[in-house]
């Protein structure tokens, strides 16, 4: 027979105070308050020789001791048969007389060790049954003539009883899960865990495995614990297990990978360095733009067939800018440019040779147009 694993100190009642062995096998759980502030005062006690008294477990806070090992018999009921099959615990008080309160932490205690205890002996789900031949949650007063353990603990002995079977038997939380059609990648935003989510109540969740801010994970799934309140994120493997495993959803986010910087764009490579036509250096397609500009003004001057009505000397001025001085122009422009570097930029350049041709386009349509008028007037 084993005894409790929650007992914080042992401290064994004189052996004239209890009964080596049983004559009946445990079936049930006996409740008694201390009658004292002071769980010391207990186990001090039951030390003592002639006490004629015992208890297997006294609580008091978190604190468990232990007096009696659970195959013997304590003298706890009042009753032979009741002290047979039973264990007894003493449960010290928060108050003492009229009222014999118990704190809450000290229930609290009181319900664990009543689960361990109806575990490990097969007691199955309890019931505060004082009028069962053999109940397998009852207080002393139901055993014999005594007011422990006072009204108090005795009006909570249906809640200590459905406090034990939530402890043993926990009431299985509502579970809604959704598969994603495929992985997706969630980076967490804190220092979290991996929690087992499946329990009804948020206070029972457990803590399998830690992780940091800022680790990457896949995510396949995800459940809803509706009886919590909380979603939890859960791997590939937690799902097709159908392990409760998961994350808290709200302790990550999906990973956005980080945009690739924009490449620069490079500069356009010269292609015409060795063509007349092409001084400045242009790239083919800048030049090839160029051409086709040119063309587009010529073509819109002869469709207009521009006229412009002059004097004969009019004429051989415009002649001589026309034959002479622009095309000087763009020559020197254009030795400056490949002597000197002399110039204004690509775009400029290419904009003032484009000015240039137009002129000389315009002056020379001009001129064919006007000459039959400037012969007529010699």
């Amino acid at each position: 027979m084993s005894q409790s694993s929650l007992v914080t100190r042992q401290w064994w009642a004189n052996e004239s105070n209890y009964t080596k062995g049983r004559t009946d096998t445990i079936h049930g759980i006996v409740i008694h308050h201390a009658a004292s502030t002071s769980l010391d005062s207990v186990g001090q006690a039951f030390s003592q020789w002639g006490r004629n008294g015992s208890a297997h477990y006294g609580v008091c806070g978190t604190q468990i001791h232990q007096y009696v090992r659970e195959e013997d018999c304590a003298w706890h009921c009042g009753d032979w048969a009741g002290n047979n099959c039973t264990i007894g615990i003493e449960t010290v008080n928060s108050t003492g007389a009229p009222t014999w309160l118990v704190s809450e932490e000290s229930f609290n205690t009181l319900a664990k060790l009543c689960a361990d205890i109806a575990k490990r002996n097969g007691l199955g789900r309890v019931k505060f049954g004082p009028d069962d031949v053999y109940p397998t949650l009852s207080a002393h007063r139901d055993w014999s003539a005594t007011y422990c353990p006072g009204d108090y603990l005795y009006n909570r002995m249906n809640e200590l009883a459905n406090r034990i079977n939530e402890i043993n038997y926990p009431s299985k939380p509502r579970l809604e899960y959704t598969k994603f059609e495929k992985a997706v990648t969630y980076i967490t935003t804190r220092d979290t865990h991996l929690y087992d989510f499946g329990y009804s109540k948020a206070s029972d969740l457990v803590q399998i495995k830690n992780y940091a801010k800022g680790d990457k994970i896949d995510i396949y799934a995800k459940c809803e614990n509706v009886s919590i309140g909380k979603t939890f994120l859960m791997t590939e493997y937690s799902y097709a297990k159908g392990l409760t495993n998961g994350f808290k959803e709200d302790a990550m986010e999906v990973y956005k990978a980080p945009e690739p910087a924009p490449e620069p764009t490079p500069e356009p490579v010269p292609s015409g360095d060795g063509d007349p036509d092409n001084p400045r250096g242009m790239s083919d397609e800048d030049y090839k733009k160029f051409l086709k500009d040119l063309e587009k003004i010529q073509k819109k001057a002869k469709e207009e067939k521009a006229m412009i009505p002059m004097s004969n000397k009019t004429y051989d001025i415009l002649k001589i800018v026309a034959i002479v001085i622009l095309p000087l122009v763009q020559a020197l422009y254009v030795g400056l440019s490949k002597i000197w570097g002399f110039g204004f930029g690509t775009e400029i350049d290419q904009t003032i040779q484009l000015i240039v041709a137009a002129i000389n386009t315009i002056l020379g349509v001009a001129l064919v147009k006007s000459s039959s008028d400037y012969h007529k007037d010699k």
